[in-house]
């Protein structure tokens, strides 16, 4: 899970880090295969989370106080595999790499062509762009929102990559857009509850915004974008008389 979590970080800076794509191809291996669906019994343990709190959470009253936090495979796995994806879109890499005959020089000797091939066909990733899209169950935590917002970062890496802009051929899976705003909001109820007032007005700033520019079918029901507006101007002014 951790070295998911390092991926998906490392990811938002991959040009700055020198990450070359030779680099990316063993991590799409792993996070292709972090994707799968849990199917058996035998896979419960992707379901396993990471989530301590500090020794010294009571003496901190009225903090707001974010425990260490790594979810679970099967979100990191699927989370992982959009945001390696577009790193290659935005280097326009998809498509010249199903033209390669030869392993890439320099790749390493643990992947080999046949799966970069594979995880980089049209099929295989419209396949894994219309499982990831679908809604994840939380189970977090009553004191951290923390866990809304790791479903809401796989949903916003499924919005991303499926922009027409980078991918033309790539559909977004059905509401996924809808799906990423009421994780925000999600996030946002829970941090007001938790008196995290920051958290919760930029949370809902950004499920409204996206809201707003979502097709019909895709935008959330009328009483949860008003109850979205609630929270933003409730916590606003919290903010705004500290």
């Amino acid at each position: 899970m951790s070295i998911l979590r390092i991926v998906i970080t490392l990811t938002h800076y991959a040009d700055a880090a020198g990450v070359k794509n030779i680099n990316i191809y063993p991590f799409l291996v792993i996070a292709y295969q972090a994707s799968d669906k849990i199917a058996s019994e035998d896979d419960r343990h992707r379901l396993q989370k990471i989530l301590e709190w500090p020794q010294w959470e009571q003496l901190a009253r009225d903090r707001e106080i974010v425990p260490f936090s790594v979810a679970p495979e099967y979100v990191l796995g699927p989370t992982a595999f959009a945001r390696l994806l577009i790193v290659l879109a935005r280097r326009n890499a998809l498509s010249s790499t199903q033209l390669l005959h030869k392993s890439p020089e320099g790749l390493s000797p643990t992947t080999s062509l046949a799966q970069i091939l594979l995880m980089t066909h049209s099929n295989v990733i419209k396949r894994s762009v219309k499982i990831s899209g679908e809604p994840k169950i939380v189970h977090g935590d009553s004191r951290s929102s923390i866990a809304y917002g790791e479903c809401a970062e796989l949903a916003m890496a499924i919005v991303t990559f499926s922009d027409p802009t980078h991918n033309p051929n790539i559909k977004a899976a059905y509401r996924v857009r809808y799906n990423l705003v009421t994780n925000l909001g999600d996030v946002a109820q829970l941090a007001f509850k938790l008196k995290q007032y920051r958290r919760a007005y930029f949370a809902t700033l950004a499920a409204l915004d996206l809201d707003v520019h979502s097709d019909p079918w895709e935008k959330a029901d009328a009483g949860l974008i008003k109850n979205y507006k609630r929270v933003a101007r409730e916590a606003k002014e919290v903010l705004d008389s500290e």
